[in-house]
């Protein structure tokens, strides 16, 4: 499920993220995803307005930021910095991911940069870790 408006107001994090300032027009485009019938991710991706070529569609806006390439001026998302934090869940989080409250889940803060390294934009994605888990691999081969 997919909600796209326009706000000029997001939390702080993501204007710092951005570097931008409050009052700036940016994209939160808001995706719940489900699974077996349950929400599992809670992903808001940011996108400052002025950085597509031309208003963005619903259906566009719907897309990860990685498949945007054509819709953004100086091209896509190119690489991704993705860091995990833990978090206890917020009134918010509990009421998209159906988590009990203070629970404790993993929100992904992910950078999304273009080729020449600079920012497009910034997502906060809340993660339900009762479906999905994250493993990191470690050695040679």
């Amino acid at each position: 499920r997919t909600n796209a408006r326009v706000t000029t107001t997001p939390p702080a994090e993501v204007l710092k993220a951005l570097d931008t300032e409050k009052g700036t027009p940016i994209y939160a485009i808001d995706r719940l995803f489900i699974a077996s019938g349950k929400p599992a991710i809670w992903a808001i991706n940011y996108i400052r307005t002025d950085l597509f070529a031309e208003p963005p569609t619903e259906d566009q806006l719907a897309q990860s930021p990685f498949d945007m390439g054509d819709l953004l001026i100086g091209g896509g998302v190119d690489q991704a910095l993705v860091e995990l934090v833990p978090r206890k869940a917020t009134k918010e989080v509990v009421k998209q991911l159906g988590l009990k409250p203070a629970e404790a889940y993993l929100l992904l803060k992910e950078f999304h940069f273009s080729e020449a390294g600079e920012v497009l934009g910034f997502s906060l994605i809340h993660v339900n870790d009762h479906f999905v888990r994250f493993r990191l691999h470690r050695g040679g081969r």
